[in-house]
């Protein structure tokens, strides 16, 4: 199968009317969107942002000082595929780009959500890692559908949906991630301030601590 033929298979089995042929077209790094999936997996859900932010969660409570921000080069946009055996976040560099994948079997959670000003993210949640992967560069519908493919699998797949003790663990980190939901956009904020030069380096760290303590 060449990759013309590759890519109108992908097209064709695809839930989602987010991903296209010249969405799977596109160059990143030195390959084309679709070599980045597996050929024994479909993407059915392509959507389009600006950061990722990776937590550590632990004992069921998210890790705000292991907050890591991955962020595409200039010009550039994050892309996260949805396919249906892993959520695979594309973050664009100069040579090649970083790939994160989280294994969908792994997922205890996904939600998709506003975040700071009209802005949405996709939210998930496994046993160690909470991913916050901005959409906003999609429609929020196209956000909405990728959550509920995910959920779908998750009802289809042994012991992707937690219960009982681990049950419990979620809706502690729902209840800790929920309670912070403003502390992290004002984060979200003032990084953006750094980025652009009106914060220095040293006053966004003061103000990001003065944050965390009021967790």
């Amino acid at each position: 199968m060449d990759e013309a033929e590759r890519i109108e298979r992908f097209v064709a089995d695809a839930e989602g009317a987010s991903v296209t042929e010249e969405r799977l077209s596109e160059s990143v790094g030195s390959r084309r969107l679709h070599a980045i999936v597996g050929d024994d997996e479909r993407p059915h859900h392509v959507l389009r942002g600006r950061l990722l932010d990776i937590f550590d969660v632990s004992g069921g409570t998210v890790v705000e000082e292991s907050q890591t921000r991955k962020i595409p080069s200039k010009g550039t946009d994050l892309i996260t595929v949805v396919t249906d055996r892993r959520v695979l976040v594309v973050v664009q560099r100069p040579a090649e780009p970083d790939v994160i994948e989280v294994p969908v079997g792994d997922l205890e959670e996904a939600t998709h959500e506003a975040a700071l000003g009209t802005n949405t993210r996709l939210r998930l949640l496994t046993g160690d890692r909470a991913y916050l992967i901005d959409t906003s560069g999609s429609e929020e519908a196209h956000g909405e559908d990728a959550v509920e493919f995910l959920r779908g699998l998750g009802e289809r797949t042994e012991g992707a949906k937690p219960s009982g003790a681990r049950a419990e663990t979620n809706a502690e980190v729902e209840t800790e991630t929920g309670a912070g939901t403003d502390v992290f956009e004002a984060i979200e904020r003032l990084a953006d301030l750094n980025e652009r030069g009106a914060l220095t380096d040293a006053e966004f760290a003061e103000k990001k601590r003065e944050l965390l303590d009021r967790l």
